[in-house]
Protein backbone atom coordinates (compact mmCIF):
# COMPACT_ATOMS: atom_id res chain seq x y z
CA UNK A 1 0.00 0.00 0.00
CA UNK A 2 1.24 3.50 -0.97
CA UNK A 3 1.40 6.48 1.31
CA UNK A 4 1.24 9.92 0.50
CA UNK A 5 1.64 13.41 2.03
CA UNK A 6 0.16 16.14 0.78
CA UNK A 7 1.69 19.65 0.42
CA UNK A 8 0.02 22.54 2.31
CA UNK A 9 -2.43 24.50 0.80
CA UNK A 10 0.18 27.70 0.68
CA UNK A 11 2.18 25.73 -2.05
CA UNK A 12 1.76 24.01 -5.51
CA UNK A 13 -0.79 21.36 -5.11
CA UNK A 14 2.18 18.39 -5.32
CA UNK A 15 1.52 15.47 -3.48
CA UNK A 16 4.64 13.24 -2.29
CA UNK A 17 4.12 9.48 -2.75
CA UNK A 18 5.79 6.66 -0.87
CA UNK A 19 6.21 2.93 -1.02
CA UNK A 20 5.62 0.66 2.21
CA UNK A 21 9.69 0.79 2.28
CA UNK A 22 9.88 4.80 2.44
CA UNK A 23 11.13 5.81 -0.31
CA UNK A 24 9.47 7.49 -3.18
CA UNK A 25 7.10 6.10 -5.45
CA UNK A 26 7.60 7.70 -9.07
CA UNK A 27 4.88 5.69 -10.47
CA UNK A 28 2.05 8.18 -9.34
CA UNK A 29 1.18 11.75 -10.47
CA UNK A 30 2.78 14.30 -7.64
CA UNK A 31 1.37 17.22 -9.38
CA UNK A 32 -3.01 17.09 -9.34
CA UNK A 33 -2.84 19.82 -12.42
CA UNK A 34 0.10 19.55 -15.41
CA UNK A 35 1.24 22.61 -16.56
CA UNK A 36 -1.36 24.35 -19.12
CA UNK A 37 -0.50 23.40 -23.00
CA UNK A 38 -1.11 26.42 -23.84
CA UNK A 39 -0.26 29.85 -23.73
CA UNK A 40 -2.56 32.49 -22.97
CA UNK A 41 -5.07 34.05 -24.98
CA UNK A 42 -5.45 37.78 -25.67
CA UNK A 43 -8.77 37.51 -23.28
CA UNK A 44 -6.81 36.38 -20.70
CA UNK A 45 -3.70 38.14 -20.66
CA UNK A 46 -5.10 41.73 -20.30
CA UNK A 47 -7.22 43.16 -18.06
CA UNK A 48 -10.88 44.28 -19.30
CA UNK A 49 -9.08 47.69 -20.18
CA UNK A 50 -7.16 46.39 -22.40
CA UNK A 51 -4.00 48.51 -21.34
CA UNK A 52 -2.49 46.01 -18.61
CA UNK A 53 -1.86 42.46 -18.18
CA UNK A 54 -3.96 40.96 -15.57
CA UNK A 55 -1.40 39.60 -12.93
CA UNK A 56 -4.14 37.83 -10.78
CA UNK A 57 -3.93 35.48 -14.35
CA UNK A 58 -0.65 34.80 -14.55
CA UNK A 59 0.17 34.48 -11.07
CA UNK A 60 -1.89 31.54 -11.12
CA UNK A 61 -0.61 30.70 -15.09
CA UNK A 62 3.13 30.86 -13.76
CA UNK A 63 2.20 28.97 -10.43
CA UNK A 64 1.34 25.74 -12.73
CA UNK A 65 4.47 26.43 -14.90
CA UNK A 66 2.71 27.99 -18.12
CA UNK A 67 4.17 30.25 -20.35
CA UNK A 68 3.36 33.39 -22.39
CA UNK A 69 3.57 33.89 -25.89
CA UNK A 70 7.03 35.77 -26.82
CA UNK A 71 5.32 38.90 -27.77
CA UNK A 72 2.90 38.96 -24.66
CA UNK A 73 6.36 38.85 -22.03
CA UNK A 74 8.22 41.16 -24.82
CA UNK A 75 5.73 43.85 -24.00
CA UNK A 76 5.69 43.64 -20.36
CA UNK A 77 9.60 43.91 -20.32
CA UNK A 78 9.29 47.21 -22.62
CA UNK A 79 6.68 48.77 -20.65
CA UNK A 80 8.27 47.77 -17.48
CA UNK A 81 11.62 49.34 -19.13
CA UNK A 82 9.67 52.56 -19.87
CA UNK A 83 8.16 53.18 -16.24
CA UNK A 84 11.88 52.45 -14.70
CA UNK A 85 13.55 54.59 -16.87
CA UNK A 86 11.59 57.20 -15.52
CA UNK A 87 12.40 56.82 -12.18
CA UNK A 88 15.15 58.60 -10.70
CA UNK A 89 18.36 56.91 -8.92
CA UNK A 90 17.23 57.16 -5.51
CA UNK A 91 14.02 56.18 -4.41
CA UNK A 92 11.67 58.35 -1.93
CA UNK A 93 9.60 55.77 -0.49
CA UNK A 94 6.72 56.48 2.11
CA UNK A 95 5.74 54.00 4.85
CA UNK A 96 3.97 51.91 5.23
CA UNK A 97 6.24 49.15 2.88
CA UNK A 98 7.48 45.95 3.10
CA UNK A 99 11.21 45.13 1.76
CA UNK A 100 12.34 42.31 0.31
CA UNK A 101 15.74 40.92 -0.06
CA UNK A 102 17.29 38.51 -2.65
CA UNK A 103 14.71 36.33 -4.66
CA UNK A 104 17.14 34.62 -7.03
CA UNK A 105 13.96 32.92 -9.34
CA UNK A 106 12.30 31.13 -6.16
CA UNK A 107 8.98 31.97 -7.57
CA UNK A 108 6.90 29.79 -5.30
CA UNK A 109 8.58 31.52 -2.40
CA UNK A 110 8.33 34.87 -3.94
CA UNK A 111 4.29 33.80 -3.83
CA UNK A 112 4.54 33.14 -0.49
CA UNK A 113 6.37 35.96 0.50
CA UNK A 114 3.24 37.91 -1.03
CA UNK A 115 0.19 36.18 0.85
CA UNK A 116 -2.07 38.70 2.93
CA UNK A 117 -0.44 37.33 6.26
CA UNK A 118 3.27 37.92 5.28
CA UNK A 119 4.30 40.14 2.95
CA UNK A 120 1.10 41.41 2.64
CA UNK A 121 -1.95 41.78 -0.57
CA UNK A 122 -0.13 42.52 -3.62
CA UNK A 123 -2.91 45.49 -4.34
CA UNK A 124 -2.88 47.08 -1.45
CA UNK A 125 0.62 47.05 0.39
CA UNK A 126 3.70 48.82 -0.92
CA UNK A 127 6.66 46.40 -2.11
CA UNK A 128 10.26 47.50 -2.51
CA UNK A 129 12.80 45.05 -3.64
CA UNK A 130 15.99 45.12 -3.24
CA UNK A 131 17.63 42.69 -6.36
CA UNK A 132 18.84 39.41 -7.62
CA UNK A 133 15.56 38.61 -8.93
CA UNK A 134 17.16 35.87 -11.17
CA UNK A 135 20.03 33.50 -11.59
CA UNK A 136 20.85 30.11 -9.91
CA UNK A 137 16.59 29.31 -9.26
CA UNK A 138 15.08 27.81 -11.96
CA UNK A 139 12.15 30.23 -12.57
CA UNK A 140 13.87 33.56 -12.61
CA UNK A 141 11.65 34.55 -15.74
CA UNK A 142 8.67 33.88 -14.11
CA UNK A 143 9.70 36.03 -11.33
CA UNK A 144 10.72 38.95 -13.42
CA UNK A 145 7.87 38.70 -15.67
CA UNK A 146 5.67 38.62 -12.17
CA UNK A 147 7.50 41.59 -10.53
CA UNK A 148 7.29 43.47 -13.99
CA UNK A 149 3.12 42.80 -14.18
CA UNK A 150 2.91 44.19 -10.82
CA UNK A 151 5.07 46.98 -11.41
CA UNK A 152 2.47 47.90 -14.76
CA UNK A 153 -0.58 47.79 -12.50
CA UNK A 154 0.84 49.33 -9.57
CA UNK A 155 3.45 51.72 -10.40
CA UNK A 156 3.87 53.29 -7.14
CA UNK A 157 3.45 50.23 -4.64
CA UNK A 158 6.26 47.71 -6.49
CA UNK A 159 9.38 49.77 -6.09
CA UNK A 160 12.48 47.20 -7.76
CA UNK A 161 16.07 48.05 -6.93
CA UNK A 162 18.56 46.43 -9.40
CA UNK A 163 21.14 43.99 -7.76
CA UNK A 164 24.80 42.78 -8.62
CA UNK A 165 22.83 40.11 -10.59
CA UNK A 166 20.78 41.80 -12.82
CA UNK A 167 23.27 42.29 -15.17
CA UNK A 168 25.12 40.56 -18.91
CA UNK A 169 28.12 39.03 -17.20
CA UNK A 170 26.75 37.24 -14.56
CA UNK A 171 23.53 36.40 -16.34
CA UNK A 172 25.41 34.62 -18.88
CA UNK A 173 27.74 32.93 -16.30
CA UNK A 174 25.26 31.85 -14.18
CA UNK A 175 21.98 30.04 -15.36
CA UNK A 176 19.14 32.84 -16.68
CA UNK A 177 20.64 33.27 -19.90
CA UNK A 178 20.18 29.70 -20.69
CA UNK A 179 16.83 29.79 -19.14
CA UNK A 180 15.75 32.57 -21.31
CA UNK A 181 17.01 30.47 -24.28
CA UNK A 182 14.96 27.79 -23.25
CA UNK A 183 11.77 29.17 -21.99
CA UNK A 184 11.72 31.85 -24.96
CA UNK A 185 14.74 33.03 -26.97
CA UNK A 186 17.55 35.22 -27.30
CA UNK A 187 15.69 38.31 -27.90
CA UNK A 188 13.56 38.45 -24.71
CA UNK A 189 16.89 37.70 -22.96
CA UNK A 190 17.95 40.79 -24.43
CA UNK A 191 15.38 42.27 -23.60
CA UNK A 192 15.81 41.53 -20.15
CA UNK A 193 19.24 43.23 -19.99
CA UNK A 194 17.89 46.24 -21.20
CA UNK A 195 15.07 46.34 -18.31
CA UNK A 196 17.97 45.73 -15.29
CA UNK A 197 19.88 48.84 -17.24
CA UNK A 198 17.07 50.89 -16.05
CA UNK A 199 16.37 49.65 -12.76
CA UNK A 200 17.02 51.77 -10.00
CA UNK A 201 20.09 51.42 -7.75
CA UNK A 202 18.73 53.18 -4.18
CA UNK A 203 15.98 53.89 -1.72
CA UNK A 204 15.12 56.09 0.82
CA UNK A 205 12.50 55.54 3.22
CA UNK A 206 10.53 57.72 5.47
CA UNK A 207 13.87 60.68 5.30
CA UNK A 208 15.06 57.43 8.12
CA UNK A 209 16.14 54.11 6.18
CA UNK A 210 18.61 53.76 2.78
CA UNK A 211 17.88 50.49 1.36
CA UNK A 212 20.48 49.65 -1.38
CA UNK A 213 21.46 45.94 -2.42
CA UNK A 214 25.44 46.04 -1.52
CA UNK A 215 26.01 48.80 0.32
CA UNK A 216 28.70 51.50 0.79
CA UNK A 217 30.81 52.88 -1.35
CA UNK A 218 34.31 55.16 -0.28
CA UNK A 219 33.45 57.24 -3.16
CA UNK A 220 29.78 58.28 -1.77
CA UNK A 221 29.80 60.78 0.98
CA UNK A 222 26.09 61.89 0.59
CA UNK A 223 23.44 60.09 -1.72
CA UNK A 224 23.48 62.82 -4.06
CA UNK A 225 26.81 61.32 -5.55
CA UNK A 226 24.19 58.36 -5.92
CA UNK A 227 22.10 60.59 -8.07
CA UNK A 228 24.95 62.26 -10.20
CA UNK A 229 25.73 58.74 -11.60
CA UNK A 230 24.62 57.36 -14.98
CA UNK A 231 22.66 54.41 -14.51
CA UNK A 232 21.82 52.80 -17.73
CA UNK A 233 24.45 50.55 -18.06
CA UNK A 234 26.24 47.28 -17.49
CA UNK A 235 27.95 47.63 -13.71
CA UNK A 236 31.14 48.09 -14.04
CA UNK A 237 33.82 46.39 -11.79
CA UNK A 238 34.60 49.26 -9.86
CA UNK A 239 33.54 52.38 -8.59
CA UNK A 240 30.46 53.62 -7.38
CA UNK A 241 28.26 51.84 -8.75
CA UNK A 242 29.80 48.25 -8.54
CA UNK A 243 30.54 48.64 -4.87
CA UNK A 244 26.52 49.74 -4.28
CA UNK A 245 25.73 46.13 -5.61
CA UNK A 246 28.59 44.17 -4.58
CA UNK A 247 29.97 45.30 -1.44
CA UNK A 248 29.89 43.66 1.72
CA UNK A 249 29.75 44.65 6.00
CA UNK A 250 32.58 43.63 7.49
CA UNK A 251 31.25 40.62 9.95
CA UNK A 252 32.89 41.99 12.75
CA UNK A 253 31.12 45.27 13.65
CA UNK A 254 32.40 45.54 17.18
CA UNK A 255 35.65 47.78 15.50
CA UNK A 256 35.15 50.96 15.74
CA UNK A 257 37.90 51.88 13.55
CA UNK A 258 36.71 49.59 10.62
CA UNK A 259 36.48 51.63 7.58
CA UNK A 260 36.81 50.53 4.05
CA UNK A 261 38.75 47.26 3.15
CA UNK A 262 38.82 45.24 -0.27
CA UNK A 263 36.91 42.34 -0.70
CA UNK A 264 38.90 39.26 -1.77
CA UNK A 265 35.43 36.98 -0.96
CA UNK A 266 33.94 38.77 -3.99
CA UNK A 267 36.69 39.65 -6.44
CA UNK A 268 35.59 43.51 -6.00
CA UNK A 269 34.55 45.92 -4.05
CA UNK A 270 35.49 46.73 -0.38
CA UNK A 271 33.89 45.43 3.12
CA UNK A 272 32.80 48.33 5.02
CA UNK A 273 32.99 48.88 8.80
CA UNK A 274 31.01 50.16 11.91
CA UNK A 275 32.69 54.05 11.49
CA UNK A 276 31.86 53.66 7.52
CA UNK A 277 28.45 53.13 8.07
CA UNK A 278 27.63 55.40 10.98
CA UNK A 279 29.75 58.40 9.20
CA UNK A 280 27.67 57.99 6.35
CA UNK A 281 24.14 57.79 8.46
CA UNK A 282 25.15 60.77 10.27
CA UNK A 283 25.97 62.70 7.63
CA UNK A 284 22.55 62.10 5.77
CA UNK A 285 21.17 61.95 8.69
CA UNK A 286 19.53 58.45 8.47
CA UNK A 287 19.43 55.89 11.58
CA UNK A 288 19.79 52.72 9.26
CA UNK A 289 21.02 50.84 6.36
CA UNK A 290 19.06 48.04 5.08
CA UNK A 291 20.75 45.93 2.55
CA UNK A 292 20.42 42.37 1.16
CA UNK A 293 23.15 40.29 -1.07
CA UNK A 294 24.46 37.82 1.35
CA UNK A 295 22.37 34.31 2.50
CA UNK A 296 21.47 34.69 6.59
CA UNK A 297 20.41 31.43 7.96
CA UNK A 298 17.66 33.20 10.02
CA UNK A 299 16.90 35.25 6.91
CA UNK A 300 17.94 38.18 8.03
CA UNK A 301 20.89 39.75 10.64
CA UNK A 302 21.07 43.00 12.56
CA UNK A 303 24.66 44.45 13.34
CA UNK A 304 25.05 46.34 16.13
CA UNK A 305 28.11 47.91 18.02
CA UNK A 306 29.00 48.46 21.94
CA UNK A 307 25.08 47.34 22.60
CA UNK A 308 23.72 50.12 20.71
CA UNK A 309 20.95 50.41 18.55
CA UNK A 310 21.45 48.53 15.28
CA UNK A 311 22.60 50.52 12.00
CA UNK A 312 22.88 47.73 9.80
CA UNK A 313 20.85 45.35 8.51
CA UNK A 314 20.72 42.43 6.08
CA UNK A 315 17.33 40.79 4.97
CA UNK A 316 17.72 37.56 2.83
CA UNK A 317 14.29 36.65 0.92
CA UNK A 318 14.77 33.61 -0.42
CA UNK A 319 14.49 30.24 1.95
CA UNK A 320 16.13 26.93 1.50
CA UNK A 321 18.75 28.61 -0.67
CA UNK A 322 19.10 26.69 -3.81
CA UNK A 323 17.43 23.66 -1.87
CA UNK A 324 20.35 22.71 -0.40
CA UNK A 325 21.11 26.30 2.25
CA UNK A 326 17.96 25.40 4.72
CA UNK A 327 17.56 28.91 5.57
CA UNK A 328 14.61 30.73 6.16
CA UNK A 329 13.30 33.61 4.48
CA UNK A 330 12.55 37.39 6.02
CA UNK A 331 10.93 40.38 5.31
CA UNK A 332 10.77 43.55 7.11
CA UNK A 333 6.98 45.64 7.32
CA UNK A 334 7.93 48.98 8.26
CA UNK A 335 5.38 51.77 9.53
CA UNK A 336 6.49 55.32 11.05
CA UNK A 337 9.33 54.15 12.71
CA UNK A 338 8.23 50.55 13.62
CA UNK A 339 9.69 47.85 12.09
CA UNK A 340 8.84 44.05 11.61
CA UNK A 341 11.00 41.20 10.72
CA UNK A 342 8.54 38.47 9.51
CA UNK A 343 10.78 34.90 8.74
CA UNK A 344 9.18 32.58 6.48
CA UNK A 345 9.91 28.79 5.17
CA UNK A 346 10.65 27.30 1.45
CA UNK A 347 7.69 26.14 -0.53
CA UNK A 348 7.58 22.94 -2.28
CA UNK A 349 8.42 23.98 -5.88
CA UNK A 350 8.48 21.72 -9.37
CA UNK A 351 11.68 20.05 -10.99
CA UNK A 352 13.58 21.21 -13.49
CA UNK A 353 16.16 18.50 -15.19
CA UNK A 354 19.68 20.60 -15.07
CA UNK A 355 20.10 23.43 -17.63
CA UNK A 356 16.07 23.18 -18.14
CA UNK A 357 16.77 20.46 -20.50
CA UNK A 358 14.15 18.34 -22.05
CA UNK A 359 14.22 14.18 -21.03
CA UNK A 360 16.39 13.17 -24.30
CA UNK A 361 19.19 15.29 -24.18
CA UNK A 362 19.42 15.10 -20.74
CA UNK A 363 19.53 11.50 -20.96
CA UNK A 364 22.34 11.39 -23.93
CA UNK A 365 24.96 11.14 -21.14
CA UNK A 366 24.14 8.33 -19.57
CA UNK A 367 23.10 6.36 -22.96
CA UNK A 368 27.27 7.52 -24.07
CA UNK A 369 28.26 5.93 -21.07
CA UNK A 370 27.19 2.50 -22.05
CA UNK A 371 27.92 3.19 -25.77
CA UNK A 372 31.49 4.58 -25.13
CA UNK A 373 31.60 0.56 -22.72
CA UNK A 374 30.36 -0.52 -26.55
CA UNK A 375 32.65 1.20 -28.77
CA UNK A 376 35.89 0.40 -26.72
CA UNK A 377 35.47 -3.34 -27.25
CA UNK A 378 34.72 -2.67 -30.67
CA UNK A 379 38.18 -0.37 -31.25
CA UNK A 380 40.06 -3.24 -29.54
CA UNK A 381 39.57 -5.29 -32.75
CA UNK A 382 41.78 -2.47 -34.80
CA UNK A 383 45.42 -2.12 -34.36
CA UNK A 384 46.47 0.32 -31.81
CA UNK A 385 48.79 2.69 -34.25
CA UNK A 386 47.01 2.53 -37.66
CA UNK A 387 49.03 5.01 -40.04
CA UNK A 388 47.04 7.69 -42.08
CA UNK A 389 49.17 8.81 -45.18
CA UNK A 390 47.69 12.09 -45.07
CA UNK A 391 47.39 12.89 -41.37
CA UNK A 392 49.24 10.72 -39.17
CA UNK A 393 47.72 8.82 -36.35
CA UNK A 394 45.80 11.13 -33.93
CA UNK A 395 45.21 10.90 -30.52
CA UNK A 396 42.24 11.48 -28.69
CA UNK A 397 43.57 15.30 -27.19
CA UNK A 398 44.80 15.52 -31.19
CA UNK A 399 40.92 14.92 -31.88
CA UNK A 400 39.19 18.33 -32.89
CA UNK A 401 35.51 17.56 -33.68
CA UNK A 402 33.51 19.45 -36.40
CA UNK A 403 30.90 19.05 -39.06
CA UNK A 404 33.11 18.63 -41.38
CA UNK A 405 34.52 15.46 -39.91
CA UNK A 406 30.68 14.03 -39.96
CA UNK A 407 29.84 11.61 -42.48
CA UNK A 408 25.97 11.60 -43.36
CA UNK A 409 24.68 8.78 -45.43
CA UNK A 410 24.05 9.47 -49.43
CA UNK A 411 21.02 11.27 -50.09
CA UNK A 412 21.01 8.99 -53.32
CA UNK A 413 18.69 5.82 -53.04
CA UNK A 414 20.29 2.60 -52.75
CA UNK A 415 24.09 4.17 -52.25
CA UNK A 416 25.67 3.39 -49.48
CA UNK A 417 28.65 4.89 -47.38
CA UNK A 418 31.67 2.08 -46.79
CA UNK A 419 34.31 3.88 -44.93
CA UNK A 420 38.26 3.48 -45.81
CA UNK A 421 40.04 0.62 -43.85
CA UNK A 422 42.16 3.67 -42.81
CA UNK A 423 39.33 5.87 -41.81
CA UNK A 424 36.72 4.05 -40.60
CA UNK A 425 39.10 3.77 -37.01
CA UNK A 426 39.97 7.31 -37.17
CA UNK A 427 35.90 7.99 -37.20
CA UNK A 428 35.32 5.54 -34.81
CA UNK A 429 37.89 7.33 -32.40
CA UNK A 430 36.17 10.64 -32.92
CA UNK A 431 32.72 9.26 -31.88
CA UNK A 432 34.20 7.58 -29.24
CA UNK A 433 35.63 11.23 -28.07
CA UNK A 434 32.88 12.90 -28.47
CA UNK A 435 30.42 9.75 -26.52
CA UNK A 436 33.24 10.37 -23.72
CA UNK A 437 32.71 14.08 -23.64
CA UNK A 438 29.04 13.41 -22.96
CA UNK A 439 29.64 10.60 -20.38
CA UNK A 440 32.02 12.87 -18.32
CA UNK A 441 28.67 14.40 -17.98
CA UNK A 442 27.21 11.47 -16.28
CA UNK A 443 29.16 12.14 -12.88
CA UNK A 444 28.03 16.32 -13.10
CA UNK A 445 24.56 15.03 -13.37
CA UNK A 446 23.69 11.61 -11.58
CA UNK A 447 24.69 12.95 -8.16
CA UNK A 448 22.49 15.30 -7.61
CA UNK A 449 18.84 14.52 -6.19
CA UNK A 450 16.55 17.52 -6.26
CA UNK A 451 19.08 20.31 -7.91
CA UNK A 452 22.17 20.70 -10.40
CA UNK A 453 24.39 21.19 -7.29
CA UNK A 454 26.46 18.75 -5.38
CA UNK A 455 29.66 17.90 -4.12
CA UNK A 456 31.87 17.30 -7.02
CA UNK A 457 30.41 21.06 -8.74
CA UNK A 458 31.47 22.36 -4.91
CA UNK A 459 34.36 20.69 -4.69
CA UNK A 460 33.64 18.55 -1.84
CA UNK A 461 34.69 14.82 -1.54
CA UNK A 462 31.15 13.39 -0.34
CA UNK A 463 27.95 14.35 -1.25
CA UNK A 464 26.05 17.30 -0.62
CA UNK A 465 22.48 16.31 1.00
CA UNK A 466 19.35 18.62 1.81
CA UNK A 467 20.04 18.81 5.62
CA UNK A 468 23.99 19.64 5.12
CA UNK A 469 24.51 21.93 8.14
CA UNK A 470 24.48 26.05 6.54
CA UNK A 471 27.64 26.99 7.57
CA UNK A 472 28.84 24.39 5.57
CA UNK A 473 26.94 24.39 2.34
CA UNK A 474 27.87 28.18 2.39
CA UNK A 475 31.56 27.53 2.67
CA UNK A 476 31.64 25.19 -0.22
CA UNK A 477 29.38 27.81 -2.25
CA UNK A 478 31.61 30.72 -1.26
CA UNK A 479 33.09 30.86 -4.98
CA UNK A 480 30.15 31.33 -6.58
CA UNK A 481 29.99 34.66 -4.59
CA UNK A 482 32.47 36.16 -6.45
CA UNK A 483 32.33 38.26 -9.51
CA UNK A 484 33.49 35.70 -12.44
CA UNK A 485 37.09 34.86 -12.19
CA UNK A 486 37.84 36.40 -16.15
CA UNK A 487 36.58 39.95 -15.17
CA UNK A 488 38.87 40.16 -12.05
CA UNK A 489 41.69 42.62 -12.12
CA UNK A 490 44.25 41.11 -10.18
CA UNK A 491 46.73 43.37 -8.93
CA UNK A 492 50.39 43.25 -9.95
CA UNK A 493 53.06 41.60 -7.70
CA UNK A 494 55.03 43.74 -5.23
CA UNK A 495 58.46 43.15 -6.40
CA UNK A 496 57.56 43.93 -9.93
CA UNK A 497 57.13 47.78 -10.70
CA UNK A 498 53.55 49.01 -10.53
CA UNK A 499 52.02 50.77 -12.84
CA UNK A 500 47.96 51.82 -13.01
CA UNK A 501 45.99 53.49 -10.49
CA UNK A 502 47.22 54.38 -6.93
CA UNK A 503 46.12 52.87 -4.11
CA UNK A 504 43.03 54.69 -2.15
CA UNK A 505 44.65 56.71 0.88
CA UNK A 506 42.75 54.85 3.73
CA UNK A 507 44.05 51.66 2.28
CA UNK A 508 47.56 49.62 3.55
CA UNK A 509 50.02 50.35 0.62
CA UNK A 510 49.95 46.25 0.18
CA UNK A 511 49.84 44.21 -2.82
CA UNK A 512 48.66 40.74 -3.28
CA UNK A 513 48.96 38.20 -6.10
CA UNK A 514 45.71 36.45 -5.89
CA UNK A 515 42.65 37.37 -3.91
CA UNK A 516 43.07 34.22 -1.56
CA UNK A 517 46.33 35.39 0.00
CA UNK A 518 44.14 37.52 1.75
CA UNK A 519 42.23 36.30 4.48
CA UNK A 520 38.53 36.95 5.03
CA UNK A 521 37.93 40.74 6.60
CA UNK A 522 41.92 41.15 6.88
CA UNK A 523 42.95 44.88 5.85
CA UNK A 524 44.20 46.16 2.87
CA UNK A 525 44.49 45.35 -0.73
CA UNK A 526 45.23 47.87 -3.26
CA UNK A 527 42.72 48.10 -6.20
CA UNK A 528 42.61 46.12 -8.76
CA UNK A 529 44.74 46.26 -11.84
CA UNK A 530 44.83 43.56 -14.54
CA UNK A 531 42.59 40.47 -15.50
CA UNK A 532 42.49 36.49 -14.33
CA UNK A 533 41.47 33.91 -15.98
CA UNK A 534 38.48 32.11 -15.86
CA UNK A 535 39.11 29.31 -13.16
CA UNK A 536 35.43 28.17 -11.12
CA UNK A 537 34.34 25.21 -11.35
CA UNK A 538 30.42 24.17 -12.36
CA UNK A 539 28.10 24.37 -8.94
CA UNK A 540 25.04 25.17 -7.59
CA UNK A 541 23.26 27.12 -9.17
CA UNK A 542 25.35 27.59 -12.59
CA UNK A 543 24.89 26.03 -15.51
CA UNK A 544 26.12 22.19 -16.25
CA UNK A 545 29.51 21.88 -16.47
CA UNK A 546 30.88 25.78 -17.21
CA UNK A 547 30.10 29.26 -18.36
CA UNK A 548 27.92 28.50 -21.57
CA UNK A 549 30.21 31.54 -23.03
CA UNK A 550 33.56 29.37 -22.22
CA UNK A 551 32.92 26.18 -23.80
CA UNK A 552 34.03 25.01 -26.96
CA UNK A 553 30.51 23.66 -28.11
CA UNK A 554 27.71 24.88 -26.97
CA UNK A 555 25.12 22.41 -25.61
CA UNK A 556 23.19 22.99 -28.91
CA UNK A 557 26.11 22.04 -31.09
CA UNK A 558 27.45 19.07 -28.72
CA UNK A 559 24.32 17.46 -29.27
CA UNK A 560 23.62 18.19 -32.46
CA UNK A 561 27.04 16.79 -33.28
CA UNK A 562 25.77 13.74 -31.25
CA UNK A 563 22.79 13.29 -33.94
CA UNK A 564 24.68 13.68 -37.09
CA UNK A 565 26.93 11.12 -35.96
CA UNK A 566 24.42 8.70 -35.07
CA UNK A 567 23.24 9.03 -38.52
CA UNK A 568 26.40 7.04 -39.76
CA UNK A 569 26.62 3.16 -39.62
CA UNK A 570 29.24 1.89 -38.75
Amino acid sequence: MALSTVIPPEGPEITHHYKIDGSFDFTQRWTKHPPPPHPPTDEQFWLPAKNKPNAAFLRRHFYHEGRLLEHQALWILKEATRLLREEPNVLSVSSPVTICGDIHGQYYDLIRLMEPSLGGSASKTRYLFLGDYVDRGVFGIECLLLLYTLKINYPDNFLLLRGNHECRRLTDYFTFKLECRRKYSDVLYEAAIESFNSLPLAAVVDNTLFCVHGGLSPHMDSIHDIQMLDRFQEPPTKGLMCDLLWSDPARDHSHDEVDFVENPQRGCSYFYGYKAVRRFLDQNRLSLLIRAHEVEESGYRRFASHGQRAHLMTLFSAPNYLDFYNNLGAVMVYEKGKMSVRQFKHTEHPYWLPNFSDAFTWSLPFVAQKATEMLHALMSVFPADEPDSELGTPTDSDIELDDSDIIIPSPIPGAQFVPGPRRAPRMARKFYQLLREDSEGVSELGSSRQHPGYSKELGAQVPVRPGTPFKEVRQLDMKNERLPERHIEYTRNPSRPASGPTTPQHFSQVLYDEPGSLEYGSPGRASPQFYGRESRQGSIGTTYGSNPSMRRRTLEEHNELLRKFSAWHF
